[in-house]
Formats: C-alpha cells, structure tokens, sequence
C-alpha cells in the first residue's frame, strides 16, 4: 500500500509550487479524540490508510473534485445515508453490479465509510465489508441519483490519494485564475 504521508508531502509541495492558497486550506490534523468518535458515530474501524490521511490534514481539500470530508462531516453523511436506509428510501433500488462478488448488491451499506462527497450527489467510500472477490478498504463511487454503488478501479484509499497525486504531477489540472483546480480533459 502506499504511504499515505509520503503521498500527502507531494501534494502539499504541488500545491505550493502551483495553488498556495490551496496549501494553506488544507485541514490540520484530526485528533484521537476526532478519530474515536468517528467508529463511534458509524460503528466502524478506520483503515490504516484512511486514518492515515486524517491523521495528516482532516479534510478541507479536494480530491479529483470531490470535498475530502473531516470526520465530523464523514460521520453525517453516513448517518444521513443510514437514515435514508432505515427509512426505507432506498428500497427497491437496485444497483448495477447485483452479484454481490466484489461488494454489497445493496444501494447503500452501514459497512461503507464515505470519504468524498462531490456537490452533485455522488459519494466516494471505502467498503470495510467487501464480498468474497473483493478487497477491504476498496474504493466504491456511490451515484445516489440513479446508478447505485460502483467498484472503481482503486483497492484502498491510498491508492486513490496517489492516483490523485499522480494526476497532478502530470500536469492533468490547471490552476485558474481563480485558485480553482480543473482537470484537463484527455
């Protein structure tokens, strides 16, 4: 797995030598304290990586366009979405991949941990109960509008982190006049 601090360095250097003000949004660190009520709120134990990275800055940042979410914020969007589930909202839904092979043939799982939240919707989770063919802290993308969970191509966090990363030294984004980041189209 790669290493979540070296991983946030790079960033980091990316961001001053190109977005400063990014650099300077990026969240401080996430106390034990933050970390604990976190798996208290959702019931879950952290995976390394991703207590890793909230360990090192605890949200505040974007990550290939989605709001990186701090714990307060990750344990309110399971909560809202554990709602939803016990409400029964999201019966009858069925989401693309219903083998149950790699992950949950549900719409929703209280096992997901939800990481990312992009503003149309669409939310990145770390599966802590794959099935039998999947691996756990895999990378799920969730489209609550019409498409369900989906596996992407991720096996943990981390190697999301550095794809991301990897986006960035590549010159895959500019930065605009604005500060804002957007990703060149391939």
């Amino acid at each position: 797995m790669p290493d979540v601090s070296a991983i946030w360095e790079r960033i980091e250097r990316w961001y001053a030598n190109h977005v400063p003000q990014r650099l300077a949004q990026l969240g401080p660190p996430a106390s034990d304290e933050d970390l604990a009520a976190l798996q208290v709120a959702t019931g879950l134990s952290l995976p390394d990586d991703v207590r890793a990275s909230l360990s090192r800055h605890n949200g505040n940042s974007f990550i290939y366009g989605f709001d990186y979410l701090n714990t307060g914020w990750a344990a309110e969007v399971w909560q809202r979405l554990t709602t939803r589930l016990e409400q029964g909202q999201f019966q009858g839904l069925i989401p693309g991949d219903t083998s149950g092979r790699r992950f949950a043939p549900v719409w929703w799982s209280r096992k997901w941990l939800p990481v990312a939240e992009h503003r149309a919707g669409t939310i990145m989770c770390v599966d802590t109960a794959p099935g039998p063919q999947g691996v756990i802290g895999q990378v799920l993308e969730l489209d609550l509008s019409d498409e369900g969970p989906a596996l992407t191509g991720w096996r943990s966090f981390a190697e999301w982190l550095d794809a991301y990363r990897g986006d960035l030294e590549a010159g895959k984004y500019q930065v605009d006049q604005y500060g804002n980041l957007n990703r060149i189209a391939e």
